[in-house]
């Protein structure tokens, strides 16, 4: 199938908001016959391997860092260092165009993300694969956050369908709408009526202030907006991302 990154097009929308409707059209069926974290990590497997390009490079450094998430974790070792180092190196890798195998989307994030895991096992336990997959490859904050902490989202994990909500659905509505004010209004005006019409090869210094202030301004809204529609979708899926830009 195409290419759906997430916030890549309205195609990416359309098949997140269906299947927000699906849970709440649903929820009380499939409270019955399925736990909710089971059915989000089977939708994100499916999302992966049908809607993002190379999603066995993926597949492939999840089972990668899990199994050293698994023997660290099981093990109860206590230093940190070494096994962040060894779950760091294929983004190392990447970083340095080493071996195409490792080019894989979001790999800072998931790397990061694993870190934290590992970090917040001591005080708060350890993830099943279920649990350390839906928090690593979560589609709205796969790219480019915002960062959570494992333990929190297990938290909305085991919570379920109870946070399947109309007060959620338009408190994440409002926070999404705020996202797209900011990204596709804001960021898109900044950028095209100040941004594009400054001569960036410019040496005079008002130039060089005008450049430097117009892409911070665009970096914010374009970055924020992105943010906020991640959480708004996240709070109608039934993870409470926590604020970014707040």
């Amino acid at each position: 199938m195409g290419n759906m990154l997430p916030f890549s097009g309205l195609d990416f929308f359309v098949l997140i908001f269906g299947f927000i409707l699906f849970l709440h059209l649903f929820k009380n069926i499939l409270n019955k016959i399925i736990s909710y974290k089971n059915i989000l990590f089977i939708a994100i497997i499916l999302y992966i391997t049908f809607f993002i390009p190379h999603s066995e490079k993926i597949l492939f450094f999840l089972v990668y860092v899990y199994a050293v998430y698994w023997i660290y974790v099981s093990n109860k070792y206590q230093e940190t260092f070494f096994p962040m180092i060894i779950i760091a190196l294929p983004m190392i890798l990447h970083k340095f165009d080493i071996d195409p195998i490792f080019k894989v989307i979001g790999i800072s994030y998931i790397t990061f993300r694993t870190i934290q895991a590992i970090v917040d096992s001591h005080n708060y336990g350890k993830l099943s694969f279920v649990e350390f997959t839906s928090f690593l490859l979560f589609p709205t904050t796969l790219l480019a956050g915002p960062i959570d902490r494992s333990y929190r989202f297990q938290e909305d994990l085991q919570k379920g369908y109870e946070n399947l909500t109309f007060s959620n659905i338009g408190k994440g509505w409002d926070i999404l709408l705020i996202g797209v004010l900011f990204k596709f209004i804001f960021a898109e005006c900044v950028n095209k009526f100040w941004l594009i019409p400054i001569d960036e090869n410019s040496v005079v210094l008002l130039d060089m202030i005008n450049s430097a202030y117009s892409y911070t301004v665009y970096l914010f809204f374009d970055f924020a907006g992105y943010s906020a529609m991640a959480v708004g979708l996240s709070i109608m899926i039934g993870i409470n991302v926590p604020m970014n830009f707040n």
